[in-house]
């Protein structure tokens, strides 16, 4: 009796308590205006910017060293970046968090100044917390931490889903974000070296994509693994080719793997390119790495081919690379 009679009296009392803090603590997030920004003192707040606000900012409150004034606060904006890109990308598509915007006690944008610009392009209001009154020596410390690894970021989601043991995650992170970047490349028109390298996919596309290759990327993290003792086959030169093998024939991708190791005919395309790669020195550049790429593919097809590479591996020359 005692017990009921407790709980009846904690559920009221808890209630209550709800109530009043509720009625106390409510307060609906507004949208930002100039003079929250200018208001004296340090203040941080939970605000909603929108596009034209955002402009408006860096229109007024923002100065780069390129605008040539006696006294700028922010670096140069990058309006072309890739992180740029994906930061509109993500509003867009609704998958944008809310991060902190600085600004100094004179009402001058700290750290933001992407973001703003972001918003202003996506054309899309934004959740943000806003930090006015900073110190302004605060801003040499911006963006100074150690920022998230394609390995962090999908080790912390994707691949604890899969349950991937950790000792895989840096060959399938990279093995994965690379064969993406290859397909997406060749779907593109124009220069298929240009399409390589601006391939810059938000988390989500990443996620979506691993996830859709799950069986794939983790044969590919397994093998890379095991060829590590062998020279220069457990990177994306050998492995990009090799992958799409596997996803053609699997049966085939492990008779080349085999023949790779146990055949001693320099004929064979499967010997021929690790006698290749071992011959080569580092990429220097995105077009060396294709051209790489490209040979292993050519050694890949003569092998589906049925038949024997007649000519002998060799190291090539800077001419022979950039034909």
């Amino acid at each position: 009796m005692f017990g009921l009679c407790y709980s009846s009296f904690m559920v009221t009392k808890l209630k209550a308590t709800d109530k009043k803090f509720s009625k106390k603590t409510y307060n609906p997030i507004s949208k930002l205006t100039t003079e929250e920004i200018d208001k004296k003192g340090w203040n941080v707040k939970k605000t909603f910017i929108d596009p034209k606000t955002a402009q408006e900012i860096l229109n007024e409150r923002n100065s780069n060293p390129i605008d040539r004034v006696p006294q700028y606060t922010n670096r140069n904006l990058k309006k072309r970046g890739k992180k740029t890109d994906l930061l509109i990308r993500d509003i867009k598509a609704n998958n944008f968090f809310p991060s902190l915007i600085k600004f100094d006690a004179g009402g001058q944008v700290l750290d933001g100044q992407h973001r703003l610009y972001a918003i202003a392009q996506a054309g899309k209001t934004v959740k943000m917390m806003v930090e006015t009154g900073a110190d302004r020596k605060s801003m040499i410390k911006v963006d100074r931490g150690c920022p998230r690894s394609i390995k962090d970021i999908l080790g912390l989601s994707v691949f604890q889903e899969w349950g991937l043991d950790p000792k895989y995650w840096t060959h399938a992170a990279t093995l994965g974000k690379a064969f993406f970047g290859y397909i997406e490349a060749l779907k593109m028109k124009g220069s298929f070296i240009g399409n390589l390298a601006s391939f810059s996919p938000t988390d989500e596309d990443l996620f979506d994509f691993f996830n859709k290759e799950k069986k794939l990327i983790e044969w590919s993290a397994g093998t890379a693994k095991a060829l590590r003792g062998r020279p220069k086959l457990h990177g994306r030169v050998f492995m990009i080719p090799l992958m799409f093998l596997r996803k053609i024939d699997a049966k085939l991708a492990e008779a080349f793997l085999y023949d790779l190791q146990s055949n001693s005919n320099d004929k064979n395309p499967a010997v021929w390119v690790a006698s290749y790669l071992a011959k080569q020195e580092g990429i220097n550049s995105r077009a060396e790495y294709v051209f790489h790429v490209q040979k292993v593919f050519g050694a890949i097809q003569t092998y589906i081919d049925g038949k024997n590479i007649v000519r002998k591996p060799k190291e090539l020359t800077k001419l022979e690379r950039s034909k």
